[in-house]
C-alpha cells in the first residue's frame, strides 16, 4: 500500500487532479453565501422569453417605457439567460450560490492546473498567487454572464500562449468555437478575442529584440493559420441572434460615459477598498516578475498584461476578469521572485491535503447555515408587490436596482438593469428624479407616473412628503414606500372631506 501511494505522489496525473480539487473546494468554502445581485431577475425572464418562443428577445421586455418608446435591446447576452433560466430549473434556486462558488473556483483550479510546474518549484509564492485569484474572482460572486467572460478569457490567455509557445501549435484554431460562445454569452466584451489575434498575428511577424521582449518570426503556416483563423472569428459575429448590430456594440457600450460615471461597478477602482487591492497586488505582481526575470518575454505576455492592466484602471468591474490573467503571466516569469525555500512533493501534497480537507469542513458548515439563496432585503417584499399589482399601475417610477427584481415579479417597470437600452432616452432624467434636483416635479409631471416605488428615507420621499397630491400608501419592512398620485378630482374630493371632519 505504502509503495502504491509513493508512486501515486510521484504521478503528474496524481498531483494535478489533488491540486484543482483542493483549489476548487477551498475556493467554495472561501465563496459561498446567499447572492445579493440585482440582473439575475432579469436574465430569467430573457432566458424564458426565448424558451417559450424560440426568440431572441429584441424588445425591452416588461418595460413600459421602452415599449411606449420604442426602445430597441440587443439581449447580447441572451443565451446566458437561456442557461441560468435552464439550470435554475435543474437544479432549483437554492443551488445558484453553489453553482457560482464552484464555477469560479473551477476557473481558478484551471489557473493553478495549467501551469503545474510552476506549483511544483515555487508551490509557496505560486499558491499565494492562486490565493488572490481566488478572492479577485469572489469579487464577481453572482449568477452573472461574467462568469462566462472570465471563462472565455482565460481560455483565450490559454490558447495564446500555447500558440506562442509551440511552433507548430494548432490550439488556435479553438478560438472559433470560443468566438461563437462569446457574442451570444456576453457579447459586450467579445471584441477582446479578435483584437488580440490582430495582435497576435501582428507580433509574429518580426525577428528582433527589444531589451528582455522577444519578436520572433514564425513560419508563414503558422502565420496563415493565425490569418484564417482571425477572419473566421470575425465571420462569427453576426451568429448573436442580432445580425450585424452587434457588430458595433461593445465599441459603443464602451462609450456610454453617461452609464460609466453613473453606475458604481463601471467607475474606476478606489484603492482605498481594500477588495480593489487583491486584483491590483495580482497586477504589480507580474509586471515585478517580468521585470526580475531573466527569461525572454513573450510580446504577447508583456501586451495581455497591459490590455487588461487598462481595463482594470478604467473600470472595477474588470478586476475579477483581470486577475486570472495577470496569475498566468505572473508564473512564467517567477524566475525572478523565486525566493522562498521549495518544498518537497511529500510536503505539498500533504500541505493539499489538510487545504482539501478544511475546505470540505468550512464550507459543508458555511452552507448549512444559509437559509435563503439570495439576498433580497433590499427589494421590495412580497407585500408590497402584491399591493402594486393590485393598484395596476400604468406608468410606475421605480429604482434603477429594483427593475429586474420587479420584472421577475411580472411587474412593468419605467428603468431596470439593462442600462444599455435606457441610457440614450429617460437615464439622465431617472438619475434627476430620483436624486430629487430642482426639476424633478416638472419630470414627474412629463412623465405621468401614477405610481411612485421608491425608498421611504431618500430625498425624492422627503420632496413627495410635502406634495399634496401624493399619498404614501405603505412603507414595507425592507423600506420601500409606494406613492399614489391622486388626480385633481380625487384631490379635491379629499380635502374636503378633512375640512368637514374638522
Amino acid at each position: 500500500m505504502n509503495q502504491l501511494l509513493k508512486k501515486w505522489c510521484k504521478m503528474d496525473l496524481f498531483y494535478r487532479v489533488l491540486l484543482g480539487i483542493a483549489v476548487l473546494i477551498a475556493a467554495y468554502a472561501f465563496m459561498i453565501r446567499p447572492i445579493s445581485d440585482y440582473d439575475y431577475w432579469f436574465h430569467m425572464v430573457s432566458g424564458e422569453y426565448f424558451l417559450s418562443t424560440g426568440n431572441v428577445p429584441d424588445i425591452p421586455l416588461h418595460s413600459w417605457w421602452g415599449i411606449e418608446a420604442g426602445l430597441p435591446w440587443i439581449s447580447h447576452e441572451w443565451l446566458f439567460g437561456v442557461f441560468i433560466k435552464g439550470l435554475t430549473d435543474f437544479i432549483g434556486q437554492q443551488w445558484i450560490p453553489d453553482f457560482v462558488a464552484l464555477f469560479l473556483g473551477a476557473l481558478a483550479a484551471i489557473c493553478a492546473c495549467f501551469h503545474l510546474q510552476a506549483f511544483k518549484d515555487n508551490f509557496l509564492v505560486t499558491a499565494g498567487g492562486i490565493a488572490l485569484v481566488v478572492a479577485s474572482l469572489s469579487l464577481g460572486y453572482a449568477p452573472r454572464p461574467q462568469l462566462f467572460a472570465y471563462l472565455l478569457t482565460i481560455l483565450m490567455t490559454i490558447i495564446l500562449q500555447k500558440d506562442n509557445d509551440a511552433v507548430e501549435s494548432k490550439a488556435i484554431y479553438f478560438c472559433i468555437p470560443l468566438m461563437i460562445l462569446w457574442v451570444n454569452l456576453h457579447g459586450g466584451s467579445y471584441a477582446l478575442l479578435p483584437i488580440l489575434l490582430l495582435i497576435n498575428l501582428f507580433c509574429n511577424n518580426f525577428n528582433f529584440e527589444l531589451g528582455k521582449i522577444h519578436f520572433e518570426l514564425c513560419s508563414t503556416k503558422q502565420q496563415i493559420r493565425r490569418l484564417v483563423v482571425l477572419i473566421l472569428c470575425l465571420c462569427c459575429i453576426p451568429l448573436n441572434g442580432h445580425g450585424f448590430n452587434m457588430v458595433l456594440y461593445p465599441f459603443t457600450n464602451m462609450a456610454d460615459s453617461l452609464m460609466q460615471a453613473s453606475i458604481s461597478e463601471w467607475k474606476s477602482p478606489d484603492f482605498k477598498n481594500l477588495q480593489m487591492m487583491l486584483p491590483m497586488t495580482l497586477m504589480l505582481l507580474t509586471y515585478c516578475a517580468m521585470i526580475s526575470t531573466k527569461k525572454k518575454i513573450k510580446p504577447m505576455d508583456l501586451i495581455l498584461c497591459g490590455v487588461f492592466t487598462i481595463l482594470f484602471l478604467r473600470s472595477q468591474r474588470f478586476g475579477p476578469q483581470a486577475a486570472p490573467i495577470f496569475y498566468l503571466i505572473m508564473v512564467r516569469y517567477m524566475d525572478g521572485i523565486d525566493f522562498l525555500s521549495i518544498l518537497q512533493r511529500k510536503s505539498q501534497i500533504l500541505l493539499l491535503v489538510t487545504i482539501l480537507a478544511a475546505g470540505l469542513f468550512i464550507g459543508i458548515n458555511k452552507r448549512s447555515r444559509i437559509n435563503e439563496p439570495f439576498n433580497l432585503s433590499f427589494f421590495p417584499t412580497d407585500e408590497m408587490i402584491e399591493l402594486v399589482k393590485d393598484k395596476e399601475p400604468k406608468r410606475l417610477f421605480n429604482l434603477y436596482n429594483d427593475g429586474g427584481y420587479l420584472i421577475y415579479k411580472d411587474v412593468d417597470v419605467f428603468i431596470d438593469g439593462r442600462c444599455d437600452i435606457y441610457s440614450r432616452s429617460n437615464f439622465s432624467d431617472y438619475l434627476s428624479i430620483h436624486g430629487g434636483m430642482s426639476n424633478t416635479l416638472d419630470l414627474i409631471d412629463q412623465y405621468d407616473f401614477d405610481y411612485l416605488l421608491i425608498n421611504h428615507d431618500s430625498v425624492l420621499a422627503r420632496l413627495l412628503d410635502y406634495q399634496e397630491e401624493y399619498n404614501c400608501i405603505l412603507i414595507d419592512a425592507h423600506g420601500k414606500a409606494l406613492y399614489e398620485r391622486i388626480t385633481p378630482l380625487v384631490l379635491e374630493e379629499t380635502i374636503q372631506a378633512v375640512r368637514g371632519t374638522r
